[in-house]
C-alpha cells in the first residue's frame, strides 16, 4: 500500500552522464519505508548530439508513466474491480 498524505515524501533521483539519463521515482509505503514507484532510461545512440534537456524528458516521462501504472493497480486493489483495461461496451 502506498502511502499519499504528503507529497513531500515523494523522492525523485536523476542521474546523467554523456550518453544515458537514469530517473527514479520512490513513495513511501504504509510503514514509511520508501518503495521505488517508477524508473526511466533515456540512451543516446551513437552519433546523436547530446541533448540532456530531451534525455531528461525521456527519462522522466517513463519513470512517471510506470509510477502512474503501479497507482493504477493500487486503486484497482482497493476497489476490488479486475482493472480499468476491462470496460464494460454500452448498448
Amino acid at each position: 500500500m502506498l502511502k499519499t498524505s504528503n507529497q513531500d515524501d515523494f523522492r525523485v533521483v536523476l542521474i546523467t552522464d554523456e550518453t544515458e539519463t537514469y530517473v527514479e521515482l520512490s513513495a513511501p509505503d504504509e510503514f514509511g519505508i520508501p518503495r521505488l514507484i517508477g524508473k526511466g532510461v533515456a540512451r543516446r545512440r551513437k552519433g546523436e548530439k547530446r541533448d540532456e534537456n530531451l534525455g531528461m524528458t525521456l527519462a522522466l516521462s517513463r519513470a512517471f508513466q510506470e509510477a502512474a501504472a503501479v497507482y493504477s493497480a493500487e486503486a484497482e486493489r482497493l476497489l476490488g474491480t479486475p482493472g480499468f483495461k476491462a470496460k464494460r461496451k454500452r448498448r
